[in-house]
């Protein structure tokens, strides 16, 4: 209880301070973080804990940090943190292959558990995929800065 309720006390100083999106950030994030296990949605069982853990590690940390310090969002805010979002859930991905075999036989579906790891293998290519293809078309509709691509420098060693 105090791990919650400490971010939420400073979460609602926040809401104070600097206004009403945070506390919708701050709901995302609670209701995120309970139902991650807990029934009656349990992300993690039903194959959604991957897809919950990009929006919380990506945008919505992202973006609620950026609010409380720019009192805005911006698309340019919203593209410099869907990469962290996306190479986090390829992370969470292949962090599942080794509980391949006891996730499926407790029932916890996760992308792998439910589709295989070579399905698994793919999906995860397929989200670097995605990561540099969301810098570069940041970065081609001018939203990015063109420094950002320096980014790309990173792909051989994925």
């Amino acid at each position: 209880m105090i791990c919650y309720l400490i971010p939420i006390s400073i979460g609602l100083y926040l809401v104070v301070e600097r206004g009403i999106p945070i506390l919708a950030f701050g709901l995302i994030s609670v209701f995120c973080s309970i139902f991650y296990t807990a029934p009656p949605i349990s992300f993690s069982h039903k194959g959604l804990s991957e897809l919950g853990l990009l929006v919380n590690f990506g945008s919505t940390i992202g973006l609620d940090s950026y609010f409380v310090q720019a009192q805005r969002l911006t698309a340019e805010a919203f593209f410099a943190t869907l990469p962290m979002g996306i190479m986090l859930f390829s992370m969470i991905v292949l962090n599942e292959i080794p509980d391949y075999e006891e996730d499926r036989m407790a029932g916890k579906l996760t992308l792998m558990a439910r589709y295989g790891k070579k399905m698994g293998g793919k999906i995860c290519i397929m989200s670097w995929f995605f990561t540099y293809s969301v810098i570069v078309a940041a970065v081609s509709l001018r939203i990015m800065p063109t420094v950002t691509l320096i980014a790309l420098l990173s792909a051989p060693l994925v």
